[in-house]
């Protein structure tokens, strides 16, 4: 539809024209933009066909990972680090944002400690505890709510 719409460049990212046609910077939006940027569906454009097209993709891939974990429970076990850290989302996003800012970040070391070190923490949290230590908290703190009408 994009490709009907906004033309041959439609589909470029940003990366590829260098940030003029096929993207859209909402950091740089002026009104003497083409109407054709605005149906882009180029990666990381911000438009309406992107968002839509992002989220199929990423509603296939859930699903996708759902049916194969049901489908073979071995692949469940291999998985388990994966799972835990998903388990504890906001712990593991927290944990990041502050260790992001102590890591030097000029190389993949960076990226490496934080990525095995969310597995590793999740993983022996989880063994013993149900949930994260802030989706406990978070747990904790919002069940009072239950007793409101």
């Amino acid at each position: 539809m994009s490709l009907l719409l906004g033309g041959k460049d439609a589909l470029k990212s940003a990366a590829e024209d260098g940030g003029a046609s096929g993207s859209v910077s909402f950091d740089a939006f002026k009104p003497d933009m083409s109407a054709s940027s605005l149906v882009t569906a180029g990666p990381h454009s911000g438009t309406t066909f992107d968002i839509v097209g992002s989220a199929g993709i990423a509603i296939l891939v859930i699903v996708g990972a759902t049916v194969a974990m049901d489908r073979l429970p071995r692949l469940r076990r291999l998985a388990r680090p994966v799972i835990a850290v998903g388990g504890m989302s906001l712990t593991a996003y927290v944990g990041h944002f502050f260790m992001q800012s102590a890591l030097p970040g000029d190389s993949w070391v960076p990226l490496l400690v934080l990525v095995l070190g969310a597995v590793v923490f999740a993983t022996t949290w989880s063994h013993f505890f149900r949930r994260g230590p802030l989706e406990q908290l978070l747990n904790v703190a919002t069940k009072p709510a239950k007793h409101i009408r």
